[in-house]
């Protein structure tokens, strides 16, 4: 009797290693697929900036200009854009700060407004 026992708790013993080693050799697996899929990823951005350097050099100092002047102008967009959600957010706090609305409903209001913005922007 008292080795059936042993027994039985040797083999429940053995089953939850092994579940134990299963669930490490899962989360390994799905954490080598992510590294695979990060590092393929990269390198896809890596040839897109090889590409777009070669593209570059190509480029005569007139071509260079006109690049270096339509980057300028995306850049100075992503920057107002900015700004106007700074200021957006800004008059918004203040609006809200004054209101005597529970937080959950001012969450709520906020969240809406936020939204439409950012569709607006993109």
């Amino acid at each position: 009797m008292f080795d059936k026992v042993q027994e039985s708790l040797k083999r429940s013993k053995d089953e939850r290693q092994k579940k134990r080693l299963e669930k490490e050799r899962l989360r390994l697996e799905k954490a080598a697929a992510e590294a695979a899929r990060e590092e393929e990823r990269l390198q896809q951005e890596a040839q897109k900036i090889q590409t777009e350097k070669e593209r570059l050099l190509s480029l005569d100092d007139k071509g260079l200009m006109v690049e270096l002047i339509l980057a300028m102008r995306g850049l100075y967009a992503q920057i107002e854009d900015i700004q106007f959600q700074q200021i957006t957010l800004t008059s918004r706090s203040k609006i809200l700060s004054r209101t005597s609305l529970p937080s959950a409903a001012i969450f709520q209001i906020w969240k809406a407004d936020w939204t439409r913005t950012i569709s607006k922007t993109q």
